[in-house]
């Protein structure tokens, strides 16, 4: 984390051009989660997303 905190002001300054990062990750098998399909849950989080108050 420490040398994506010191690259981070490089990547605003886009006077120099485009830049490439390649970030390794952890490998590790983590428990997946679907998001939920109820359709007022879906609706409330877009509006939220967006900004808007719930219905």
């Amino acid at each position: 984390m420490a040398e994506i905190r010191a690259f981070a002001p490089s990547m605003r300054d886009v006077s120099a051009g485009p830049r490439f990062v390649s970030i390794k990750i952890d490998s590790a098998n983590l428990e997946r989660v679907l998001a939920s399909r109820d359709g007022s849950f879906v609706v409330t989080r877009i509006r939220g997303a967006l900004g808007f108050a719930p219905i």
